[in-house]
């Protein structure tokens, strides 16, 4: 068996093509998670960024409870806004991730669903809620795993930005001691928080510049 049977199954290939090209279709996207974010969601809403931004599509990230202190380490590309009233347009898509159901999506948000087209990325139990496409695979460990393959179906550019969401919460977050705050742990230094972030957005990093090589070895 060869290495990326293991990272992209085989079983998931032909609908994780599909989905590819449905993101490829469309041009604008609200990109969302579950309301309270955990590190699966985050880190899959900060992955489709890099993907949508590698294919010149308009996007915005909105989650209502903002992102979590203990995940403000996450290099998020772009602010994520906290109302749909500070949204500066309007996007025709609503991309659902790591959540299945509408109630999940927070008050807001959710009294607005049917506005919005809508395609669905989960692992969780149930039906989904994709309007245009929809795919739900429970086997998988979770949506992260799940977006790789839609990734490796789409052609991305592998860049360390895309990876990295990947790898930054499961690996080193996670081996973090109750007592231990994961931004303690050792982060490459080519990413560094802004001294302002931007007025009703959460707390983002941004790319001051890659050295040649990270200390990390990243």
């Amino acid at each position: 068996m060869l290495l990326t049977d293991l990272a992209y199954p085989l079983a998931w290939r032909s609908k994780a093509a599909a989905m590819a090209q449905a993101l490829l279709d469309h041009e604008s996207y609200l990109v969302c998670a579950h309301v309270r974010l955990d590190g699966d969601a985050l880190s899959s809403m900060t992955a489709m960024a890099h993907f949508l931004a590698q294919h010149n599509k308009r996007f915005l990230l909105y989650a209502p409870m903002g992102v979590p202190e203990n995940y403000e380490f996450l290099p998020i590309p772009v602010p994520v806004y906290r109302t749909l009233a500070a949204l500066p347009f309007r996007p025709r898509t609503l991309l659902a991730l790591d959540c299945g159901e509408p109630g999940r999506l927070g008050e807001e948000l959710r009294g607005e669903v049917s506005e919005y087209s809508c395609i669905n990325i989960d692992h969780h139990h149930g039906p989904g809620m994709g309007t245009i496409a929809n795919l739900v695979l429970p086997e998988a460990s979770s949506t992260t795993q799940i977006l790789a393959t839609i990734f490796h179906m789409a052609k991305a550019t592998l860049s360390r930005e895309l990876a990295w969401p990947w790898g930054s919460l499961p690996t080193q977050a996670a081996s973090a001691t109750p007592m231990q705050d994961p931004r303690s742990l050792h982060w490459p230094p080519c990413w560094s928080r802004p001294a302002s972030p931007s007025t009703g957005c959460a707390s983002i990093w941004k790319k001051t510049g890659p050295p040649p090589r990270c200390a990390c070895g990243a």
